[in-house]
């Protein structure tokens, strides 16, 4: 995020980086250098929120009233047994968790609610709990890692390697179900963020909307596995895109320099929490010499934050032949993605399968020169136009 909201992938220095390709938070796709498309172009329907009137579709939406009725009586039964289960450790104390301790809203510092909105406190067995309070370890144990500060944090967190490549991990390893493994990005302490990475459909998704969900946000470009990649909003391209496959090209209109990048997305200001039971509680992460765990959910397991720049950087510091940086996104000690520096320079999204000892398949490669490069079929959700 350079100095707004837009999300771009840029090449040179923090302070004069130059950009290859943004998607402001509404959406719309920038493609500001050359654009090079290795297969086949097309447009695509994306699925409508619109309800359907068929009959089957009234069939379906009364079976969905009936399983959410099922759901909502396991829930509260769910709920009473915890209520129990407090009672019985507290001697007759019932346990009364706000549901926003499990949200994360109680951290201020964070943005996710302020403090006339919670109140400054969260609830614990009838007795309220600062947040100066719920921060200290002695009183209750942290949910997350922060790291930062007040000045610039350029970077906030740095690995570097010598001589050989260098990466970071996130990864879920619950082996029983696909989990969603993703980074999140944001400014000006608003409650809605960029959210990239790895979803449970095994696809990597960049999207933009609600904090601490990678499920509440709005879908903007996918890339698969089979090197596709869709555009469901609309795109704009700075240059003459060029094609290697003969057949369809794309249709561009003009536009508009008007639609600029929002400053202030359309979303609801007001957080809306789900109740959950103090058996919903995260369990605080623990940390070794190169790792950071948990055995729940880590939405987010560590925060890097500021109130001026902040990043985080991976250096490999080789005096001799370049070597690969990457940040790899893996699920079940599967298949995994990852946006990588190669050794020639050019960044990279990449798809790993399992076992593969491979450099992966190449889906997107943006170059240092400005070129951006769709290895697979490109799907357009939206219009495409021209400023050129």
């Amino acid at each position: 995020m350079v100095k707004g909201l837009s999300m771009s992938f840029c090449y040179g220095t923090p302070t004069a980086p130059t950009c290859l390709l943004k998607v402001d938070a509404t959406g719309t796709v920038h493609f500001l250098g050359a654009a090079y498309f290795h297969g086949k172009v097309g447009y695509v329907k994306m699925p409508s929120n619109v309800k359907k009137t068929k009959k089957g579709a009234k069939k379906k939406v009364a079976k969905k009233k009936v399983k959410k009725k099922k759901i909502a009586a396991k829930k509260k039964l769910k709920k009473k047994k915890a209520l129990e289960l407090g009672e019985r450790r507290d001697a007759g104390a019932a346990v009364k968790l706000d549901a926003r301790l499990d949200t994360e809203a109680v951290n201020n510092d964070d943005g996710e609610l302020s403090s006339s909105q919670i109140g400054n406190k969260v609830w614990w067995n009838g007795e309220a709990l600062s947040l100066l309070q719920m921060s200290k370890p002695a009183t209750a144990p942290g949910y997350h890692t922060k790291i930062g500060g007040a000045g610039p944090q350029m970077p906030a967190g740095k690995w570097k390697a010598l001589n050989g490549k260098v990466s970071i991990r996130l990864e879920s390893q619950n082996a029983l179900r696909k989990k969603n493994v993703y980074i999140e990005m944001r400014n000006n302490k608003r409650r809605d963020a960029w959210g990239v990475g790895l979803k449970k459909d095994g696809k990597f998704h960049i999207g933009y909307g609600m904090l601490g969900s990678f499920k509440e946000k709005n879908e903007f470009v996918k890339l698969s596995p089979s090197k596709d990649v869709t555009f469901t909003k609309n795109v704009v391209f700075n240059k003459l895109p060029s094609y290697f496959k003969k057949g369809k090209k794309l249709s561009l209109t003009g536009y508009a320099a008007a639609a600029a990048v929002p400053q202030n997305p359309a979303f609801d200001p007001k957080f809306k929490a789900k109740t959950k039971s103090a058996l919903g509680v995260p369990d605080p992460p623990t940390s070794s010499k190169d790792k950071i765990g948990t055995n729940a959910d880590a939405q987010p397991i560590v925060a890097y934050h500021s109130e001026d720049n902040v990043s985080i950087r991976l250096t490999a510091e080789s005096t001799g032949a370049l070597k690969e940086a990457f940040v790899e996104f893996r699920s079940q000690k599967n298949m995994s993605w990852r946006i990588a520096v190669h050794s020639d320079g050019h960044l990279y999204l990449t798809y790993h399968a399992a076992g593969s000892a491979a450099a992966g398949t190449k889906v997107l490669k943006l170059t240092t020169k400005g070129g951006v490069h769709v290895y697979g079929s490109a799907y357009f959700g939206g219009k495409t136009m021209k400023n050129f």
